[in-house]
């Protein structure tokens, strides 16, 4: 799948959890094809889960999204590389 990711915090608040927060790192092309799943439950994430592309200078199309996974409600950040320009994601 070639995804990296940095998992959030799942703490429990008065019996119910807290939405957590996870940044991930996928080719977009991973991404269309519903390729990319959510760390937390697994779940498919892809375009159809309605991502907000954050804007970039110039003509360039966005290489950053946020979404909500609609199963567990964990915040994700996507940010969009090049299959050879992937990185680990910092601790």
């Amino acid at each position: 799948m070639g995804t990296s990711l940095k998992w959030g915090s799942l703490e429990p608040e008065m019996g119910k959890k807290r939405p957590g927060f996870a940044d991930i790192q996928t080719s977009r092309k991973a991404f269309d094809q519903d390729e990319v799943r959510c760390p937390n439950c697994n779940r498919k994430v892809g375009p159809g889960d309605n991502p907000k592309f954050i804007g970039s200078f110039g003509n360039v199309a966005s290489t950053l999204a946020t979404m909500t996974c609609q199963r567990c409600r964990t915040m994700l950040s996507i940010r969009f590389v090049e299959d050879g320009e992937r990185h680990a994601v910092d601790s």
